[in-house]
C-alpha cells in the first residue's frame, strides 16, 4: 500500500480522486442548497467547505502530476503527437480547476449577505455546474492518457508498442504512441 507513496503515476491516480469527488458532492449540495433557496445556514457552510477544501486538493493533485510528468521525462520517456497535446491540454485545464473551486466556494459563502443571497446562489449553482464540467474534463483527458495511450502506466509483455515505434522507453513506463482502431 505504501508503494503507492513512492510511485509518482499511482500517486497522482490517487489524488485526482478528491477533486473529481468534490466536484460531484459539491455539485449535489449545491443542489440542495438551490432546492432549499439558500435558507439552510449549515448546507451553505458543508457546500461551500466542500469547494474551498477541493481548491486546496487541486494544488496537490497538480503537483502530484507534474511529479509524475518529470519521473516520466527522467525515464527518457518521449511523448510525441497527440499523446503529448492531450498531456499538454490536462496540464492546462488541470492548472485552473482551483480557480472554479474556489470562486464556488466564495459565492457560497457571500450567500451569507441577504443582500446576496439570490445572486449568490445562482452565481454558486452555475459556478458548480461549470466546475463539475471542468472537472469531468481535466478527468476525461487523464483518462485518455492513461486508457488510450498508457501514459504512466507500467510496461507488461501485453502492452509494450512494436519494434520500430517513436517510443523511447523505459523498464517501468511505456506509452502506446499510436491511435486505436
Amino acid at each position: 500500500m505504501f508503494d503507492t507513496l513512492n510511485d509518482p503515476q499511482r500517486l497522482h491516480a490517487v489524488m485526482t480522486h478528491l477533486p473529481l469527488g468534490a466536484a460531484a458532492i459539491g455539485l449535489l449540495l449545491a443542489l440542495a442548497v438551490a432546492v432549499t433557496g439558500g435558507r439552510v445556514r449549515g448546507l451553505r457552510w458543508a457546500a461551500a467547505m466542500v469547494y474551498l477544501l477541493a481548491m486546496a486538493a487541486c494544488f496537490v493533485t497538480v503537483a502530484t502530476g507534474e511529479r509524475a510528468a518529470d519521473a516520466m521525462t527522467d525515464a527518457g520517456v518521449l511523448l510525441a503527437g497527440p499523446v503529448h497535446d492531450t498531456l499538454h491540454d490536462h496540464e492546462e485545464l488541470a492548472e485552473k480547476a482551483w480557480m472554479f473551486f474556489g470562486a464556488t466556494g466564495l459565492f457560497l459563502l457571500l450567500m451569507e449577505l441577504k443582500v446576496l443571497r439570490v445572486a449568490g446562489l445562482v452565481l454558486a449553482l452555475l459556478l458548480a455546474l461549470g466546475t463539475a464540467g471542468w472537472t469531468a474534463w481535466v478527468g476525461h483527458l487523464g483518462g485518455e492518457l492513461v486508457y488510450r495511450y498508457g501514459v504512466g502506466v507500467p510496461a507488461t509483455a501485453y502492452n509494450k508498442p512494436a519494434t520500430g515505434t517513436a517510443a523511447q522507453t523505459s523498464p517501468s513506463t511505456q506509452p502506446v504512441l499510436e491511435d486505436g482502431p
